[in-house]
């Protein structure tokens, strides 16, 4: 299956593409995925959602699957859906990048399951994550959303998200695409392991590009952009593919990195390559 997702809405008829179709048209973001989203958050709603406040990393969890293939929950539909479906990936869509950061920046300090499931509920109350319209969100929709319970309701998360979206206007007007910028970070192939294991991905919480990524979106206002965020966002997007070797999606998602188009931005804003190695990160920097 073509992995591959983008922003164009004339591959809304394709099988993966139905999962970001909204990108471009923020009321039609109720695809395929989202309802089984939907139905399956209706589900789990009455269990109870571990808060882990350990790595920040997706797929690392403590209540995992057995030894074969990514760490994931047990008997989590939902979790699964998203492993096999959408992480790592590439996507080339300003949309879909901004409402990754956002997530992650609520993520901090809880588990990414926890921001799955409600995962729908974040994407009705911030609009679909259109970067103009949470861009004008005011004092009045802060407190709107402090009183929505089935969010992550951290009044500096909320203020962070809005924050955010202005820099990514901003980002937008400096060098054209978001995606295009945060592409620029990619680690070269010869640097990656040759092998992925749950032990590598479990003490390698950061990497040189991902504290570059932080550093520039930081320089430019982001917040809730640290380099372990980065890292969870640069392996949920495709940027670099850390399924496990012994994983079934690793070698599909491989092959859609190598067939992908990279987006460009303006190549004013290629600053990764002087980047600087950097002590590596705390579990839960923002």
């Amino acid at each position: 299956m073509d992995a591959l997702i983008r922003c164009n809405p004339e591959n809304t008829d394709s099988e993966i593409a139905v999962r970001a179709r909204y990108c471009g048209n923020a009321t039609a973001f109720f695809n395929l995925s989202q309802l089984f989203m939907n139905v399956a958050h209706i589900i789990y709603a009455v269990l109870p959602i571990a808060e882990s406040t350990s790595s920040t990393r997706e797929i690392w969890t403590e209540t995992m699957t057995d030894s074969v293939g990514c760490p994931l929950p047990v008997n989590d539909p939902v979790f699964q859906h998203y492993h096999d479906t959408e992480w790592g990936h590439p996507i080339d869509c300003d949309q879909l990048f901004f409402e990754k950061v956002c997530l992650e920046g609520f993520q901090s300090g809880l588990s990414w399951r926890t921001i799955l499931h409600r995962r729908p509920a974040f994407r009705e109350v911030f609009k679909g994550f259109d970067i103009s319209l949470v861009a004008q969100f005011t004092d009045t929709d802060v407190d709107r959303l402090m009183q929505d319970a089935r969010i992550i309701r951290n009044r500096r998360k909320i203020r962070s998200t809005i924050n955010n979206a202005q820099c990514a206007l901003a980002l937008q007007d400096e060098v054209g695409s978001i995606a295009g910028f945060f592409w620029q970070f990619e680690p070269p192939a010869a640097q990656r392991p040759a092998c992925v294991t749950r032990d590598w991905l479990e003490v390698n919480p950061t990497s040189i590009e991902s504290t570059a990524l932080s550093q520039a979106l930081k320089r430019r206002g982001w917040s809730f952009v640290g380099p372990t965020t980065m890292y969870a966002l640069m392996q949920a997007l495709g940027i670099v593919n850390d399924h496990v070797s012994d994983c079934h999606c690793r070698q599909p998602v491989e092959q859609a990195r190598k067939t992908f188009k990279r987006p460009l931005c303006d190549p004013q804003s290629l600053e990764c390559q002087h980047a600087e190695p950097t002590a590596q990160a705390t579990i839960l920097d923002v």
